[in-house]
């Protein structure tokens, strides 16, 4: 089984997650935040949060 690395420098979260990483000890490398509203009839939920981070991090993918 092969498991690759992604280089993240961004990443689009729904809120849970958003709160999830803004609670960790990731915070500290967010450079900014962008809330980003659904569109209407088109996205359901309540839109997402785009994250850039100061260092990149590598994530594992499968």
């Amino acid at each position: 089984m092969n498991i690759d690395a992604v280089l993240k420098k961004e990443e689009f979260l729904n809120s849970k997650s958003f709160l999830k990483v803004i609670n960790s000890k990731d915070a500290d490398n967010i450079k900014t935040v962008t809330f980003i509203p659904p569109r209407v009839g088109k996205d359901k939920g309540f839109g997402q949060f785009k994250i850039v981070y100061k260092t990149p991090y590598y994530c594992a993918s499968r």
